[in-house]
């Protein structure tokens, strides 16, 4: 009889290999965010993807290369230098961890705040899953506090 309890972790097949998989999420940040390319989203995101990132702004998509087009092309407006230097790498079955150094000098607007022109350097971490040699699904964190304070957008924090 199988465990049916929700909590027991599932095993799951390897169907990308871990070499693959590290190129596909260089790919990712090089192509789409440190080169503009969004075009390259429909390549590497599946249609059915999810982002799980509880961001609570008006028309943000939430699937497909939409979500990552979308994220991208307002960090990239705010950012136009924007830059995402993989700091650690790692893949484990269909997961891609990475933590990653965001930086970039504001010369566009973000989330409706004027350009600075402060440079920040910002760290984040993402899990993606990977199906099909495409990324399904993604959580991730990145230090929002520690942009808007070098962005001098919280006195006393800068």
């Amino acid at each position: 009889m199988m465990d049916t309890d929700p909590k027991t972790p599932q095993v799951i097949r390897q169907e990308t290999s871990t070499e693959d998989s590290a190129s596909l999420i260089r790919r990712f940040y090089d192509e789409i965010f440190n080169q503009g390319r969004l075009d390259v989203a429909d390549d590497l995101v599946s249609p059915g993807f999810v982002d799980h990132i509880p961001w609570p702004m008006p028309g943000r998509a939430t699937q497909g290369p939409g979500a990552v087009t979308w994220f991208a092309s307002m960090y990239r407006t705010a950012f136009p230098d924007l830059h995402v230097e993989i700091d650690d790498l790692i893949v484990v079955d269909d997961r891609i961890i990475t933590r990653v150094t965001w930086c970039g000098t504001q010369q566009g607007q973000l989330m409706g705040a004027q350009p600075t022109g402060k440079r920040v350097r910002v760290s984040g971490i993402d899990i993606v899953r990977v199906s099909g040699g495409q990324l399904v699904e993604h959580w991730g964190q990145i230090d929002v506090l520690g942009m808007l304070s070098q962005l001098g957008f919280l006195p006393g924090l800068s």
